[in-house]
């Protein structure tokens, strides 16, 4: 990972679950960086090397864009540990033990933690970025202010011509 870059921040916010997750067969680097590169593209619509993201993205977005990351890997993360054992047994000859941290409660309570930044810092990052676009596809619109649904008892029909012969439009006979 390149210094300060958006994984990198990531990774800073769960390194252990980062880790665990960048190991785990069943999910991997190249997941993580995929998650890296979703965040990239709903923010900013295109997707910039992670070498050159300190000299294109403000450092207070490069942060921003790490916590979304690290909240898109958390549910990841806690599917990962939800299997894995709390207590563990340290020797044959002894039996000594030593239970461990609920890491999935960890895990949701640090999602729950990012979400309050994240939604702290929208206000500036918007200020930097823009209103960032919902939805990449044009909605049908209405002309006219006021349209309501005509009133089936006060409904006209309409006039129309199709290949030059007059037809009725809007007609509920």
């Amino acid at each position: 990972m390149a210094d300060g870059s958006i994984s990198q921040l990531a990774r800073a916010q769960i390194p252990g679950t980062w880790d665990a997750l960048a190991r785990s067969s069943t999910y991997g680097e190249p997941a993580l960086s995929g998650i890296v590169d979703f965040v990239k593209f709903d923010l900013f619509a295109t997707v910039v090397d992670q070498g050159l993201e300190a000299t294109v993205y403000n450092p207070v977005v490069r942060m921003y864009a790490g916590k979304l990351a690290a909240l898109q890997v958390i549910p990841a993360g806690a599917d990962h540990f939800k299997d894995q054992s709390i207590q563990v047994t340290l020797g044959s000859q002894r039996q000594d033990s030593k239970t461990l941290i609920d890491r999935t409660e960890a895990l949701w309570k640090q999602y729950d933690r990012l979400s309050k930044e994240v939604a702290a810092m929208w206000p500036q990052i918007e200020g930097i970025i823009g209103v960032k676009p919902k939805r990449l596809i044009a909605l049908p619109t209405l002309s006219g202010a006021g349209l309501l649904t005509p009133d089936p008892a006060t409904f006209t029909p309409l006039a129309a011509t199709c290949a030059g012969l007059p037809y009725t439009v809007g007609s509920w006979a």
